[in-house]
């Protein structure tokens, strides 16, 4: 009897000794399953960071390329405005060295009977630079005279500008006709700017 007893006894702890290792087992088993699935959702996790973060680093570099664009564009713009600026200046220098050049007294003759035909009245006032009062002598005036014929009477007025061509009106001064060298230059501005831009860049 006592001998059965201590048999049930030591089956019991086997039993309970086996339960207890099954249990282990069990939870270490476990305990890896989790630690799996949270390496699993840590890789996932850390694949969605770094999307994240090419995604950031892809704005962070389109925004950079289009502000250099936009750098980019804003230096030749300024560069194309100081070159065409530089081509004006030189030609406004152009015009007030044009009055050596031997055929501007022919260009005076040509841009007055070209300003009166402009103005159309019979009284006709001619303001010219005081750098040409040596062309606009009585010589001069009788050609210029003569090339109007009868009809319109024209005054000659010496003015302060040193720009080269003529500034022609109506008595009253109430059409005026700008041929200066500069104003030349202004009505063409747009034609010659097209034209540098077509040209150069």
């Amino acid at each position: 009897m006592e001998k059965d007893i201590t048999t049930i006894i030591e089956i019991i702890k086997r039993k309970g000794k086996e339960g207890r290792e099954r249990i282990v087992k069990e939870g270490e088993k476990k305990v890896k399953e989790i630690i799996e699935e949270g390496r699993k959702q840590g890789e996932k996790e850390r694949e969605r960071l770094i999307e994240e973060m090419k995604k950031e680093i892809e704005k962070i570099r389109e925004k950079y390329m289009t502000s250099m664009r936009l750098e980019k564009k804003r230096a030749i713009l300024e560069e194309r405005g100081k070159f065409i600026n530089d081509i004006f200046e030189k030609l406004e220098k152009y015009g007030k060295n044009f009055r050596n050049n031997k055929n501007y007294r022919s260009f005076l003759r040509k841009s007055i009977m070209e300003g009166i035909k402009t103005i159309g009245t019979k009284n006709i006032i001619i303001y010219y630079s005081k750098y040409d009062k040596e062309i606009f002598n009585p010589e001069f005036i009788e050609e210029i005279k003569k090339e109007i014929g009868e009809g319109i009477e024209i005054e000659l007025k010496q003015e302060d500008f040193d720009d080269s061509g003529v500034i022609i009106s109506s008595y009253d001064r109430k059409i005026l006709y700008d041929d200066t060298f500069k104003a030349r230059i202004k009505r063409k501005y747009e034609e010659i700017y097209k034209e540098i831009v077509k040209e150069v860049f």
